[in-house]
């Protein structure tokens, strides 16, 4: 059986939605910052959803295959805003607020 498509979006918290039905599947916040979710990135397998917030937080890295559960923090302290993996997930990358 065939998994629906999904997409993510951000803004106070990540909302994962159904391509195909256009609904609302879960919504989530990992970040403990008031503000908002300033980046995410989907894995190469699509398990994975890598998300940092606008305060610069921390990097959070959780899994998406039925529920999203937060796995890993990374950066915490740093001042990390932008994330992206490359294309097989082997390396992420960030940037923020401390202009490294």
């Amino acid at each position: 059986m065939q998994e629906n498509l999904r997409f993510a979006s951000s803004g106070d918290d990540i909302k994962i939605w159904d391509a195909s039905s256009m609904t609302l599947v879960d919504k989530f916040n990992p970040h403990t910052s008031p503000h908002g979710i300033s980046s995410i990135c989907w894995s190469s397998n699509n398990n994975f959803l890598v998300t940092a917030s606008s305060s610069g937080d921390k990097i959070v890295v959780s899994s998406c295959k039925c529920k999203p559960v937060p796995l890993l923090e990374l950066a915490e302290g740093q001042k990390q805003t932008c994330v992206n993996l490359n294309s097989t997930s082997m390396y992420l990358v960030s940037g923020g607020l401390n202009n490294t």
